[in-house]
């Protein structure tokens, strides 16, 4: 009986600084077409000034959701610094917000 091949692990890669701050801009420009932009609403504003900043600098992941007062829309995060899973914002209807 021969030895056993040993699989080495592949690590998840993690994205950098800039790959970070590239795609915040870009889901932020997104935001500012819809007009729900950090300059035209408070709780988008103090949530890029918190967890966004936080993520880009630190690259700390961070998901959850947060209502948008007035807009009837619930704001949806995913921030992650593994490449394989996507950073995203989804804005999902709420009637009762």
């Amino acid at each position: 009986m021969g030895k056993k091949s040993r699989r080495v692990k592949s690590t998840p890669t993690q994205r950098t600084m800039e790959q970070r701050q590239s795609e915040i801009d870009t889901l932020r420009d997104k935001l500012d077409s819809l007009g729900l932009g950090p300059e035209t609403v408070p709780e988008i504003n103090t949530f890029f000034e918190t967890t966004v900043k936080d993520f880009i600098l630190h690259g700390a992941p961070h998901s959850g959701s947060f209502p948008l007062q007035g807009f009837k829309r619930v704001l949806e995060y995913t921030l992650s610094n593994r490449i394989a899973i996507e950073v995203s914002f989804n804005l999902r209807y709420k009637e009762d917000v």
